[in-house]
């Protein structure tokens, strides 16, 4: 197939599993170097790939509005017109069936999550070569692709995030660690007075260092705010929970020089622009789901991925929600072993600068 000018890419989201189809458009942008990329995503979330290189259009689906006859049937016309020559269906579901039939290609791809075992390593496969896998049958090897992930920055978000640390007293030089608190699911988030204990540790013992909370609206503020209220100094943490977009997430994390999250998508963010990284994991495997190698143009250092199973059987899981209802995977996570990991992480930083 030498002759493809369009190719469609649907995938609703989250946040991550966008960022992880990266490497995929960009395998496919190799192969087919002539051809123009299109990708569908859900509402909200066309940031997390406006501005990658390889895209000529990012397009929001909103899967209420949307989906209605109307809006749906005038959707599905405009994907008509513009006559794809091959969709990549990324997230098995009615309507990316129906986008993949309104596409009118004549080539349709369709992922196949797989949480098996492979053979040889004994580890399951990361979700980047599962999406990679899906593109195989047009002759992309997966093997032989780029795996670190693409998130454009604008020079505006640059400009917002200087000028917000500016008026919180930080600057250029002063060592920044990021903590986003929060998770997308129960069984993925460590509890909050174990983030109060990191937090009281890390600002005790690194006078130099200044420390912030990030992360969204809604859950994840008040999650920060009852991790502040366990602490013993509030105050020497600076709040920035919610208080930048996501396209500023990344321009705050590239100024980062360490960043703490759970399995959650602004880990996927970091790991992007290359900012080293202490991910927590319980739950969730680091092999299917775990931080990616730094960009190569970046001075960002192999992330770490703490995984504390202490014995249970039942890691990782891969649930929302923890069926022994303690969620033992992440409560045995000591502050101590992450500050551990924070201080390995700001030294290979300071090898690197």
């Amino acid at each position: 197939m030498s002759d493809v000018r369009r190719i469609l890419i649907a995938r609703f989201g989250a946040m991550g599993d966008l960022l992880l189809s990266t490497p995929t458009i960009r395998a496919l942008k190799r192969r087919y170097p002539q051809a123009e990329i299109s990708y569908i995503v859900g509402k909200g979330l066309g940031d997390m790939l406006r501005g990658h290189p390889d895209l000529a259009e990012v397009i929001e689906f909103d899967k209420r509005a949307d989906a209605r006859p109307a809006p749906l049937l005038a959707f599905c016309r405009r994907l008509r017109s513009k006559r794809f020559d091959v969709y990549v269906n990324l997230q098995r579901s009615v309507k990316t069936v129906l986008f993949g039939l309104a596409s009118g290609a004549p080539v349709r791809l369709v992922y196949r999550r797989d949480h098996s075992l492979q053979p040889g390593s004994g580890r399951m496969l990361h979700s980047v070569d599962n999406f990679l896998r899906t593109v195989a049958p047009l002759g992309i090897d997966p093997v032989a692709c780029d795996r670190h992930l693409d998130y454009h920055v604008p020079d505006a978000a640059h400009d917002h995030v200087a000028q917000l640390l500016q008026q919180h007293g930080i600057a250029d030089g002063h060592p920044l660690v990021l903590i986003n608190p929060g998770a997308s699911a129960v069984s993925r988030q460590w509890p909050v007075d174990s983030l109060a204990r990191l937090l009281d540790l890390l600002v005790a013992q690194r006078s130099d260092l200044r420390v912030a909370l990030i992360g969204g609206r809604g859950d994840d503020q008040q999650i920060a705010q009852q991790t502040l209220a366990l602490m013993a100094r509030p105050q020497a943490v600076l709040d920035l929970v919610a208080a930048v977009n996501l396209k500023q997430t990344g321009a705050l994390l590239q100024r980062a020089d360490v960043m703490v999250t759970m399995d959650t998508g602004p880990m996927h963010i970091a790991a992007a622009v290359g900012t080293p990284l202490v991910g927590l994991f319980g739950a969730t495997s680091p092999d299917r789901t775990g931080p990616t190698p730094p960009p190569p143009r970046s001075r960002g250092v192999m992330p770490l991925a703490l995984v504390h199973d202490d014995g249970l059987k039942c890691v990782p899981c891969q649930a929302r929600e923890c069926q022994r209802g303690d969620v033992a995977c992440l409560a045995g996570q000591k502050p101590e072993a992450v500050l551990a990991a924070i201080e390995q992480q700001l030294g290979q930083r300071t090898k690197h600068a």
